[in-house]
């Protein structure tokens, strides 16, 4: 049975991390399938939020002692020169802020993250269909929790584990713990959304609110950055629960900008969203990328603030990845880039929703990339078959993947901004709920993925747009329509070649005979040579 499986899972990789009876109930709604075989357990997909919730719980646990650090980052790479490992002093600031937890807080934090493992599962949804009515909810899975936490007895009647939490503690603490777990999950407040600045300044709205009229004060924001915090290191606790897979040295520093960016609040009275998004993406492109030796005649600041907003999106921290993310940026047409700035930054007039997944899309497309890439080489893969020196292979990899985001650069922005286009010209027309975001979870899956980068945007000059349309359902969700087919990839007229020079402020345009060899007809930086 189901519970079984949890209890015989969980006892035997994560045995220090005790779960009631109620507390197995409650994680066995994240579960795909009613009956889940105990052998098939580790490997079945319909566990993977199992696995993330009791990684996200085994690190709680280490991060409440620094003697959790190997626990911690036991399965982070130490090798890789663009994700490095999370250090000791790193950690140590993280830990230090769950040391300063009192007992009330820990429990609220595990029942927040167990909470956060079932929004939108069916029993969720049937529970919250008989307190809230019907479909009485946001079908996204950081709105829903935070319309089921608006009024705390609804999440009582919804989560089994929230009123066992009530139930074991005295009725004084009971306005503590709401107030809490009402923290951990407000609406329009998302932490990953910006951090990785998936919407623009909207998205410090809520917050901003929050603390300027005095409904959030700074133990609640301290609690909803450890929820947030314990969220991220099993972010990819699936692939591997032993520890934070995730939270690596670029993600802390990541955090820290964005945390320091949100303290403002706290201390400047009428600071605006549009000031912190500019504080937060200067961060990101002078420590992280490394742009401010790029004079400004030659690349603006609005154009570094725009290229950080794509570099967070991309997940991209390193001074090489900038540079990359630069050389796809100078494939893209001058107006392309200019209705890219005033999508992004553009305050809509209908309070929209931030957009999700578009992340998701952005770091599965340079994986399908550095592996298309390594394929349609014949050096590189030559090196990674035949080499058995790591540096050379190393630096063979590190190639690949500069170049995987240079051509996702390409190939996948014109068709980001397509789908936010048409998703506000049908929320305009109320075809899409006000409170529904846009969403790219189904372009960002593997099939998708292949159809929009299978062969090289700059290389092959490959454009899924003028081979195929984007659709958006009622439920925001993004797909191609029709889909594309391969053969019919080779088929389209001559495309047009747009090179914009920053520092001329020109565009060039140049048909290419579809036979040359890519090599041969690589645009350079100050022109097209032939």
């Amino acid at each position: 049975m189901a519970l079984d499986g949890i209890r015989q899972y969980s006892a035997a990789d994560f045995p220090s991390v005790e779960l009631t009876q109620t507390q197995i109930e409650q994680l066995s709604w994240s579960i795909r399938g009613i009956v889940s075989p105990e052998k098939a357990f580790e490997s079945d997909p319909a566990h993977m939020e199992v696995k993330r919730c009791l990684a996200r719980l085994f690190c709680e646990q280490q991060l409440h002692s620094l003697e959790g650090y190997p626990a911690f980052t036991n399965n982070q790479p130490t090798t890789d020169e663009y994700s490095p490992a999370l250090t000791q002093e790193q950690y140590q600031k993280l830990s230090e802020r769950f040391q300063a937890l009192d007992d009330i807080a820990r429990s609220v934090l595990r029942v927040s993250t167990m909470v956060s493992s079932v929004p939108l599962s069916p029993k969720a949804r049937e529970r919250a269909d008989a307190v809230l009515g019907k479909d009485n909810y946001t079908l996204d899975s950081v709105e829903f929790l935070a319309d089921t936490f608006r009024n705390i007895q609804h999440a009582r009647a919804i989560y089994p584990v929230v009123e066992e939490l009530f139930q074991a503690h005295p009725e004084h603490e009971h306005a503590r713990i709401t107030k809490l777990l009402q923290a951990a999950f407000p609406s329009r407040q998302h932490y990953r959304h910006m951090m990785y600045t998936e919407g623009n300044q909207t998205m410090f709205d809520a917050l901003r609110e929050r603390v300027q009229n005095g409904s959030i004060d700074k133990e609640s924001f301290d609690f909803w950055r450890c929820h947030w915090t314990i969220n991220i290191t099993g972010f990819r606790g699936h692939v591997d629960p032993h520890g934070s897979l995730y939270l690596t040295s670029n993600v802390f520093e990541a955090m820290m900008a964005l945390e320091t960016t949100l303290e403002r609040l706290f201390t400047e009275e009428n600071v605006t969203s549009q000031v912190l998004l500019n504080d937060y993406l200067d961060k990101r492109w002078q420590d992280f990328l490394k742009m401010g030796d790029l004079p400004d005649r030659e690349i603006t600041i609005s154009e570094k603030r725009l290229l950080a907003h794509i570099g967070a999106m991309m997940r991209l921290y390193h001074p090489d990845e900038g540079q990359a993310l630069l050389e796809g940026y100078r494939f893209i047409p001058k107006t392309l880039m200019k209705e890219l700035s005033q999508a992004y930054f553009n305050i809509p007039a209908n309070n929209e929703p931030t957009p999700t997944f578009a992340p998701a899309l952005y770091e599965n497309g340079i994986d399908f990339r550095k592996k298309m890439l390594k394929k349609e080489d014949g050096i590189l893969r030559q090196v990674e078959e035949r080499f058995f020196g790591n540096n050379l292979k190393k630096k063979a990899d590190s190639l690949v993947r500069l170049v995987a985001i240079a051509d996702v650069v390409v190939g996948v922005l014109p068709l980001n901004l397509a789908a936010l286009k048409e998703y506000r010209n049908l929320r305009n027309q109320d075809k899409i709920a006000a409170t529904q975001p846009l969403s790219f979870m189904a372009l960002a899956n593997k099939n998708e993925v292949m159809e929009i980068l299978g062969e090289s945007p700059i290389f092959k000059r490959f454009n899924i747009l003028t081979h195929t349309h984007i659709s958006i359902d009622e439920k925001g969700s993004v797909a191609l329509a029709p889909k594309l087919k391969a053969k019919d990839r080779f088929k389209a007229p001559k495309p047009i070649i747009h090179r914009y020079q920053l520092r001329s402020n020109t565009m060039i345009e140049q048909e290419v005979e579809p036979e040359v060899e890519p090599q041969q007809r690589m645009p350079l930086r100050r022109g097209i040579k032939v």
